[in-house]
């Protein structure tokens, strides 16, 4: 869906940023349209709405763009392709209700028509197939910023302005207040957002921003916090570039947070194990700012080495033997487990009985291991022997195959 962003008249802020196929309006605005004017089909006054319909298939809707009372509404559509070139959406009948006489005037006082602004004199830039001939609404306009369309103190007139016809550097702006003798046009915008005050930042990459073999075989979630973004941004991306691909992320500007979910495998694959990140502000006239900053990670694909781990189970009881009365309370079962790799940075015992596991509590300076079970669980009529498997796990290699040791305990 196509974003929508737009823009107050008066204030020149943006009011509404979204990606959908309808919005409304609240006051005389500018409706940025991220989409080319050469994927529009048609755009017309339906009541009080301006209706766009692109050759996708997809409609999309501006509430109260026109005025359905006496009181006329100033409300201008704009489109912006992915290279940022602008074109404005005119309607034949007067962009502005109120400015319908000035308009009027100042197109019959050009010696340039409207429609000739579609032909010879473009710029390269605008698309050939710009569809003026699919629109019954509308005429359009190449314009280099939407300034002219803001209210301005200098009292610029955009109707005026319009009927003026393009030049190679730009179009020629009208001051309708000034004499005949001030020569003084609005300035351009081309101040990009201030980063002054913007916290951007990526956080470790994993708890411990270390890379193990689970998490390179599967996808890894980067994080980070975005706080503070200008108030002139009209858009805001983060975007994350490892082994030499870029991911963009989504970013939540209320929480002041970003997400992005990359493959682990290229972390591993990064030369430098360097995660660079860079945020880029743009406002509405096109002007662009950016922050970046790093994130520099470890990589620990290797399980500990059990070769020389001295690992075992105690008998059951002090004569290895369930009688009734242990049967009805808990059994300590205890065992041995020695010489403990020095790169561990985590050691859990699991003992498994009659189908349920239970986790142990390791003294490593004692070199044992305890776990207490219900007793009932050591006893069956049945099946005399049971099982016990205890496992040494390092946590950071969850899904690697763990070194075991099996122990039969006959339960007389």
């Amino acid at each position: 869906m196509p974003e929508i962003q737009i823009i107050a008249k008066d204030n020149h802020k943006t009011l509404v940023t979204t990606e959908g196929t309808s919005a409304k309006l609240s006051e005389a605005s500018v409706v940025l349209v991220k989409v080319a004017a050469s994927d529009v089909l048609v755009v017309n006054r339906e009541g009080t709405n301006a209706v766009i319909r692109l050759k996708n298939g997809e409609t999309i809707v501006i509430e109260g763009f026109f005025s359905g009372t006496a009181e006329p509404k100033d409300n201008s559509l704009v489109f912006q392709d992915e290279n940022g070139q602008l074109i404005w959406a005119k309607f034949k009948d007067a962009e502005n209700d109120a400015d319908a006489d000035s308009d009027a005037d100042a197109d019959a006082d050009s010696d340039v028509e409207p429609q000739a602004l579609l032909g010879e004199d473009l710029p390269a830039a605008l698309p050939a197939e710009a569809p003026q001939e699919l629109v019954s609404d509308v005429i359009y306009q190449p314009i280099s910023s939407i300034e002219p369309l803001l209210y301005h103190d200098a009292g610029v007139n955009p109707w005026l302005w319009a009927a003026i016809p393009l030049v190679a550097g730009g179009i020629i702006a009208a001051a309708s207040n000034h004499d005949s003798n001030d020569d003084s046009s609005a300035p351009a915008d081309t101040t990009p957002p201030s980063t002054d005050g913007v916290t951007f930042s990526v956080d470790p990459v994993t708890s411990d921003n270390v890379i193990n073999a689970s998490e390179a075989s599967g996808n890894v979630t980067i994080t980070g916090v975005l706080k503070n973004v200008p108030a002139d941004a009209a858009n805001t991306a983060v975007t994350v570039v490892i082994n030499g691909v870029t991911y963009n992320a989504t970013v939540d500007k209320a929480a002041g947070t970003w997400t992005v979910s990359v493959p682990g495998s290229g972390l591993v694959a990064d030369a430098d194990k360097t995660i660079d990140a860079t945020v880029t502000f743009k406002d509405a006239a096109g002007n662009s700012s950016s922050v970046n900053d790093t994130q520099t990670y470890t990589i620990d694909t290797v399980a500990p080495n059990t070769d020389e781990v001295d690992f075992s189970v105690d008998s059951v009881t002090a004569d290895n033997v369930v009688n009734a009365s242990e049967a009805a309370g808990e059994v300590t079962i205890t065992g041995v487990l020695k010489n403990i790799p020095a790169d561990a940075a985590n050691t859990v015992v699991t003992v498994v009985v009659n189908g349920v596991s239970y986790t142990a509590t390791v003294d490593n300076a004692a070199g044992t291991w305890t776990v207490n079970v219900p007793g009932r669980t050591l006893f069956h009529q049945r099946l005399r022997l049971r099982l016990m498997t205890l496992r040494l796990q390092q946590v950071k290699q969850p899904t690697l195959p763990s070194h075991s040791v099996k122990q039969l305990q006959a339960l007389m």
